[in-house]
């Protein structure tokens, strides 16, 4: 019977030594608190990737005898971010989404999908020149695929176009939603917030801005935000869309970046306009006559300046022309477009077939024009920049 015994606890002692030790709690990351309201819903934090191979370097979409035949001068080691092996989200289409420049490093929060309709993931990537880029995550630190849980005002997709930081540390991203499959359909404003620029984000409950009552200029669609924090406030540019083909750019201010008025002219008496007033519009004639969207502006010491897009297709960003134009403004509101007009433009730069987002960075008296095309020779778009080193007038 004592040998029963011995040979019972022998085989416990055993047992215990097999069995699988518990994997240590990681401890806890000190997080800011985030600007949104209390009932915004959470992000967590998208779970690290395998590391994916190296794609093959693109070379540069522009020819070498076309690099300097704009104002804006093509980088001639483009693209500067390309398309990755990761099939679930950014190995078709990237463009440059939400970028800043802070504490002598560029920040990019680009945007990324693989396939048109698809959500859209935003990825992290930083440089310390402009030039040299480095992916910091390989999955999204935000998704569209969060806009499911907020409602069918947000709409199914996403795509963000401007970043800050705030006093207090806080990373905020503003970005536009779609409803459907289409760039024309409805589109609203929406933002997220962060202790850092990795997450975890969290979306605003509510939409900051929407379009207007109908028949208004901005009915349809409220997009592409570039929003800044000045001494007295914020100021947000936005493209608005109508009933019909035009699109033009508007203007709004906030005290605290989630509550904005539209900028609204008393003088105009358009019903189109009763409620707001495009800050830039479209010309009588030319290149951008038929729309002109996606305004990235800057202030500097001696004014305002302001790059946007302008397409002439059938639809907003349907084949045809895609050129960049230069405004100027003392006070931000009342804008003189740049006689060199287009400054970039497809028709010198025959390759170059489509654009859907840019971004514009001024650093050390030089402009960085960061913006996505379609090249003739790749499938997809890739992140691609210009730079100019001067005045802009």
């Amino acid at each position: 019977m004592q040998t029963i015994v011995s040979l019972l606890i022998l085989l416990a002692v055993l047992l215990s030594g097999c069995a699988v030790p518990s994997t240590p709690m990681s401890s806890p990351t000190q997080t800011l608190e985030a600007t949104a309201s209390s009932t915004s819903t959470p992000i967590p934090p998208t779970a690290t990737a395998t590391v994916l191979p190296t794609p093959t370097r693109l070379p540069n979409a522009i020819p070498t005898d076309e690099l300097g035949t704009s104002l804006f001068h093509f980088y001639e080691g483009n693209p500067v971010l390309q398309q990755s092996n990761n099939p679930g989200w950014d190995n078709v289409y990237i463009d440059p989404g939400a970028m800043l420049y802070r504490d002598g490093q560029f920040h990019m929060f680009f945007n990324g999908i693989n396939g048109f309709p698809a959500p859209v993931g935003v990825g992290y990537a930083t440089s310390p020149d402009g030039y040299q880029w480095t992916r910091q995550v390989t999955e999204p630190v935000l998704s569209a695929k969060s806009l499911s849980s907020l409602g069918s005002r947000f709409g199914n997709n996403f795509f963000v176009t401007s970043a800050l930081v705030e006093d207090d540390g806080t990373w905020v991203l503003y970005f536009y939603t779609l409803r459907g499959n289409t760039f024309s359909g409805a589109g609203i404003i929406g933002r997220a917030t962060a202790p850092a620029p990795t997450g975890p984000w969290t979306i605003d409950p509510a939409p900051v801005l929407t379009g207007g009552s109908k028949g208004t200029w901005d009915e349809v669609q409220v997009t592409a935000p570039d929003v800044h924090k000045t001494d007295s406030g914020y100021i947000m540019y936005y493209d608005g869309h109508g009933d019909g083909t035009e699109s033009m750019i508007g203007m709004a201010t906030s005290p605290d970046g989630i509550t904005w008025t539209k900028y609204n002219d008393p003088a105009t008496n358009d019903p189109a306009l009763v409620e707001s007033d495009p800050v830039l519009t479209v010309s009588s004639s030319g290149w951008d006559a038929t729309r002109v969207i996606d305004p990235n502006v800057i202030q500097t010491a001696d004014g305002w300046k302001m790059v946007y897009m302008a397409t002439d297709g059938s639809g907003k960003f349907t084949a045809g022309g895609f050129a960049f134009g230069v405004a100027t403004s003392q006070d931000g509101i009342h804008w003189v477009k740049n006689d060199q007009n287009p400054v970039l433009s497809n028709k010198e730069h025959p390759n170059w077939s489509a654009t859907y987002l840019s971004t514009l960075l001024y650093v050390n008296n030089i402009y960085y024009l960061y913006f996505d095309f379609v090249s003739r020779d790749t499938n997809g778009t890739n992140v691609y920049l210009a730079t100019f080193d001067g005045s802009l007038k």
